[in-house]
Formats: structure tokens, sequence, C-alpha cells
């Protein structure tokens, strides 16, 4: 309720939190720099920092009115086990003067995509933590000139590798919401060569000024010059806090691809030659579920810088305050949140149907994501797929028909009794033996039977969840170009007498009679249900069965390619849908979690007339809808 003042040695848990909670304004201060866990500001009146303190938790705001005035005083600290993170910033909520805010990364010599979390930063405050070179007036030593400090404009033509661009200045400020590519090599205190092999201590990035908040815009661009390498921006987290991109009503998010790019400098895979290139390029994309590598891929570090990609002109890249998210961040230096955080995020019902590919060996590793969906084509799709990021090391890559190398490949769901051959790139310059491996294959809902097919060594090999393929990569081109695919199949289901009945929870029995008919119009249907005893009416957008299960199907006739279903009642859920053709084929099911409506994608299937059987927790209904484009 009063002052907090230091003196001597205070240990708080990192786990507890110290509240505020007084009527007038309270001060915190004292001669011991106190290492704060978590801090909660109730208190209307708000804190006042006046001596050098550090929060390692949450700042947090439990009073809309609450403001912080920091004096210069407050750290936002950063360690190898921990990195403070400031809460939601409501309207009523301020934080005066300049904020100091640290970020841990590491001890080890390698490039970092960084972002300021405050404003008028600039690189010289970075040059207080690091060496940095290449400036025309130099930080250090004048024999060392090569820059360490890059921002990336996507405007430069040409290939996507040539958009790189050094600051020129130690005064030049670092924009809000930029991302920069950062060599951390030694301590400023300890002047080394940057190429030298030692590691160096343990660096503690630093930016000082007033803290960001609100809404941020982020800066993207979209010039046309070269097909693959247009619409590249390097972003980044403006905020001292992690961010949830899965957010989505935080995010604006209009003319770009759905994924983000992180670079992993912790990641010890390398040319096996410059320890400074190693690391890999680690793709994130809504309704993908995350990599085993990356089980938290969907948060974005606190200051981490990332690539986005641009697909139109006039792009849009907003994040708003409500995408902050607890807990924060990795324990690991500047990549991402942690394992033991794992079940703060686990698969969304939206990431079902989607599995990656990992291939790991000699030191390198690489990994690639396939996401099926009905209404997909094998092409490539700028709104959808996502290009590969070369590494350094090695490349794994899926291939479009029309040859595009991608991180994440949307394709369609196979129809009953056909299969697919997805093209794996794999490049590398390192020969030797390697491990070929597969996961979230229980994450497919469609009854695929998968295959890695090596036509080098002529040779299928059946994947399920775990499975391991160890293979050999040599010297020749064919021991690696257009070797490995994923076959995807599905076995058309058997019928007996007209019948479906391998599958008798999805049975439509040939004695089934319905009349196609327009929007609006009313038809009749024999008696059907799951043991086909319950009678039920039908229309083309909406029906109610004999159990009084209600559900709105639209639109009928299907003209944009996909169709919505949709149930009425509050206590009801959708758990099956499967379509069939006019012969009793089963052409497609999705199975589902308790959705209340699901956009079912019907773009690749014929023109034609079929029956779509709903299954609810109220019971099964068959509704007629027309195909007519």
């Amino acid at each position: 309720y009063g002052d907090y003042t230091n003196n001597g040695t205070f240990t708080q848990s990192s786990s507890s939190t110290v509240s505020f909670v007084g009527s007038s304004l309270q001060n915190i201060g004292g001669s011991s720099n106190t290492s704060f866990g978590n801090l909660a500001i109730a208190n209307a009146s708000g804190v006042a920092f006046t001596s050098t303190q550090t929060v390692y938790g949450l700042l947090s705001f439990s009073n809309a009115s609450a403001d912080v005035t920091s004096n210069g005083n407050l750290t936002i600290g950063s360690s190898a086990s921990a990195t403070g993170s400031v809460g939601v910033l409501a309207t009523g909520n301020d934080m005066i003067g300049s904020v100091n805010v640290q970020r841990y990364a590491g001890d080890k010599k390698a490039y970092r995509y960084y972002s300021s979390a405050v404003s008028n930063a600039t690189a010289n405050d970075l040059g207080n933590a690091i060496w940095l070179t290449g400036f025309n007036a130099s930080l250090d030593a004048s024999t060392h000139r090569i820059p360490s400090l890059f921002w990336y404009v996507e405007s430069v033509s040409g290939m996507q590798d040539v958009g790189w661009r050094f600051m020129s200045s130690k005064t030049q400020v670092l924009e809000v919401g930029r991302g920069y590519n950062l060599y951390v090599n030694s301590k400023s205190s300890n002047i080394n060569q940057m190429g030298a092999s030692a590691a160096t201590d343990p660096v503690v990035l630093q930016v000082s000024g007033p803290l960001n908040r609100g809404t941020i815009r982020l800066p993207v661009t979209y010039t046309t010059s070269v097909a693959t390498a247009d619409g590249w921006n390097l972003v980044g987290n403006p905020y001292a806090s992690a961010i949830n991109f899965d957010n989505v009503s935080a995010w604006t998010v209009t003319g770009l691809n759905p994924t983000l790019y992180f670079f992993n400098p912790e990641s010890d895979y390398s040319d096996g030659v410059n320890s400074s290139s190693s690391g890999s390029f680690v793709s994130y994309q809504r309704g993908v579920a995350c990599p085993v590598s990356v089980p938290g891929c969907r948060v974005i570090a606190s200051q981490q810088g990332f690539f986005v990609r641009a697909t139109t002109t006039s792009p849009i890249l907003m994040v708003s305050e409500a995408a902050k998210t607890v807990p924060g961040v990795s324990t690991k230096a500047y990549f991402r949140v942690s394992a033991e955080e794992r079940s703060e995020y686990e698969t969304n019902a939206d990431e079902r149907n989607s599995m990656w590919v990992y291939i790991e060996g000699q030191g390198q590793y690489d990994q690639a994501a396939l996401k099926f969906e009905h209404g997909n084509s094998r092409l490539f799709k700028a709104g959808k797929d996502a290009l590969k990021m070369s590494n350094v090391g090695m490349n794994l890559s899926l291939k479009s028909t029309d040859n595009r190398l991608l991180s994440i490949h949307h394709v369609p769901i196979p129809l009953e009794g056909d299969s697919m051959e997805i093209g794996l790139g794999v490049g590398t310059g390192k020969t030797g033996d390697y491990v070929v491996k597969f996961s979230h294959l229980d994450n497919l809902y469609f009854g695929a039977e998968l295959k890695l097919r090596d036509k080098y060594l002529k040779q299928d090999t059946k994947l399920k969840q775990g499975t391991e393929v160890r293979v050999s990569l040599g010297t020749d081109a064919a021991s690696k170009e257009d070797r490995f695919y994923v076959v995807v199949s599905r076995a058309k289901t058997e019928t007996e007498n007209g019948s479906i009945v391998s599958d008798q929870s999805n049975v439509i029995s040939e004695a089934t009679t319905t009349t196609v008919v327009g929007v609006g119009d009313a038809v009749s249907q024999a008696p059907q249900t799951e043991t086909g005893s319950t009678s039920e009416q039908l229309t083309g957008v909406s029906g109610v069965g004999a159990q009084g299960a209600g559900y709105e199907v639209y639109p009928n006739p299907v003209e944009s390619g996909w169709l919505m279903v949709k149930v009425k009642g509050s206590d009801q859920v959708l758990e099956k849908i499967g379509v069939y053709g006019t012969d009793g084929s089963k052409v497609l099911e999705q199975s589902l979690r308790g959705e209340k409506e699901y956009r079912l994608e019907l773009g690749e299937l014929p023109v034609g007339v079929y029956s779509l059987r709903i299954k609810s927790s109220k019971g099964v209904e068959v509704v007629k809808v027309v195909k007519s484009k």
C-alpha cells in the first residue's frame, strides 16, 4: 500500500507477484536493484521508479487507469532463464519516460533477426552490448569495416538476396516494426576479431526509449520485379512482450501470404565451413500445425524479427496490444517459445490435415509441411503456399506441379480411389547418411495411406506416426534430385449390392430416394438415419430432421467452390460431413471436433449432383446439393 524501498536484498520467486494497491502514487526504489518476478499495478494513481529496478516476469496493469513513470530507471530484463514483458496497455494506461528493454542473445556467434521494442533507439544502443562494425565512422578499430547490422529493402530490383543494406551510421534510428539482421559476435568491452572461432560471453542486447504501444503498422511493401523475389519484407515484433499470430482479431493482414519466416540461429546446422552461417529457417502459417522442433511456433518472441511476403500492391500488416500473450518467451536465445510451454499451444482445430517432413544428418537439418484441403490445386498459390527460403546448409522443400520450391504446400485431399505424388526437393552439398522423418500423421482425418517413394532405389516405404527412413545422399544428382516423393492415396470404398458397407457409420443406402431442387424448394426423402429408420424433411437451404436438429447449408447451387454447413441449436455440434455421388460412392469426408459451422471445400469435385450427409450430436441428416461450376 505504500512505497517500496530496497537497500539490501530482496528475493522474489519467479512465479510470484508483487501487487501495488495503494490509493496514492507509490514509489519503487532504493539503493539495491531488485530483480522482480511479476509486478501488478492495481493502484489507479500508478507507480514511479525512483532508482534502477529490473522486471524479469510480467509487468501487468490490473487497473485500467494506472500509469508507470519510469524516469529511465525501469528495465524489462532478459537472461538465459527468463525475459520480462509488459502486458496489455489499455487506453487509460501509460508508460511515462524512457524504458530500458533487454533481450538475451546468448553466447553463440551468429546472425539474429532483431526488432526494437522502443522508439528512437539507434544502432549505437546495440553497440553498447556488442561490437558493431562497418559504419563510415567506425565504432571500433578502423581495420574492421565488415558490416554487422543490416536491414532489408523489398523494393530493390532483382533476386531475393540483393535487398540487403547495411546501416551506414551509428546514429541511424531503428524503425519501429522493422526487422534487422544483427551479427552477434562479442561484447563491446571484449574487442575481438569478428570471425574468431572462440565463443563469446553471453550477450544481452538493450535499447532505451519510449516503449512501443498501441496498434502498430509494420513497414511492408510490394514491388514487381522478379516473381520469386517480389514482396519479401523483414519486419519484427515491436513490443516488449511475446505476441500470438493465431489471435486473428488482433492482427490486420491484407495482401500478404499468411506465413511467418523465422531464422533460428540456435540450431547448430551449418555449411560445415563458416560457423557464422549456421542456423536455418522455419516457416509457420496459420492453419498448419507446428513442427516438432518448434512446438510453440505460433507465438512470436519479444523483439523477434521475421520475414513475411506481400503478394499484392498496398499490403497491410498491423498488430494490436491484444496480440500480447503469456507465457512470454523462450529460455532459448532469441527464438520462439520453449518445449515446456507446448501444452499452451496444442494443435488448433483449423490445423487438422497438416503434416511435417524432416531430414537430418551430417550436422544439417530442415523441414517442410503439407496442408491437405478440398479445393486446392497442385499449382503454386501465392496467397497460400509458402515459398522456400534458402538455408546455407540443407534445404528440404515440397514441389508444386509448376516446379516452385515450397516450405509449406497446400494440396487437395485426393478423392477415393485416387493417389498423388508430391515431390520432395533435397539440396545439400554434403554427402553421407541422412534420416527422413515424419510427424503429425495422426493429424490427418481423411483416411489416407502415405508412402515415401524413392525412385533412385525404386522402393516405397509405408509411413505412420514416428516412421524414420534412412537414406544415403551421394555426389551424383540422381541420388538427390527428383528422387523422393510423398505418395498420398485413398482406397475406394467397396460396395455390395449398391450399398456402401466398408464403414457402417457412413452408410447411405441405395434405397434412399431424393429429388434435386433449387434454393428454397422443399423435397421429401425416404426414411434415413444411421440405421435407416427415421424420416426427415430436407430443403435446398435448410432443414429440420425428425429429431429436431436444425441446420443451414448454403449456397446451393454451389458456384464458388465451397459450401457452408451450420447448425442452429445451441446444444448441437457437427461431428462428420460426407459427400456422396449419385451412385452412392463417397467422394470426400471431413471429420470434425464439435464445430458449430464448417466451410466445406468442393472445388476439386466435378460439376454434378451430390448427397451431403451431415452427422451432428443430434443425429444424421441428408441434403442434396448441386455443384454448378
